[in-house]
């Protein structure tokens, strides 16, 4: 496991840390990419962090929402 980078349209979101610090029954960590943002296509990009020794990460999904219009 290592640090990742994650990027939404070019732009710098937060570095995540891929270790699982529970046990089998605990939680997923999760991350919020984007609140608040345009409606349309995205590009999120997830690059390895300069300074992470550990080259693996696990994606278990992505959730997507339009929110909600009156």
């Amino acid at each position: 496991m290592g640090f990742f980078d994650v990027y939404v349209d070019d732009r710098y979101i937060h570095t995540i840390d891929t270790y699982f610090y529970g046990s089998w029954g605990s939680h997923a960590d999760y991350k919020l990419l984007l609140t608040n943002g345009t409606t349309g296509h995205h590009t999120v990009r997830i690059m390895k962090n300069v300074y992470s020794q550990g080259n693996k990460f696990i994606i278990l999904g992505f959730t997507v929402s339009s929110g909600c219009y009156k």
